[in-house]
């Protein structure tokens, strides 16, 4: 769970869509590890992330 949430990897109504790719990128990395990637915490979700890289981050992970 990304711990900057307390809900967790819930998905709540009022989630914003950068919220929505965390969660959605920590329920990958949960099921796959961390694999590597261009960026130096591999696929981990990070506060600091936007879509685009949330986004390459859940393409390493569901390796397509």
């Amino acid at each position: 769970m990304p711990t900057w949430m307390p809900e967790g990897n819930v998905s709540k109504p009022g989630d914003d869509e950068l919220r929505s790719w965390s969660k959605y990128v920590q329920i990958l990395f949960d099921a796959n590890g961390n694999k590597p990637s261009p960026y130096p915490e591999g696929c981990a979700p990070l506060p600091s992330d936007n879509i685009d890289r949330l986004a390459r981050k859940a393409t390493i992970l569901k390796g397509t």
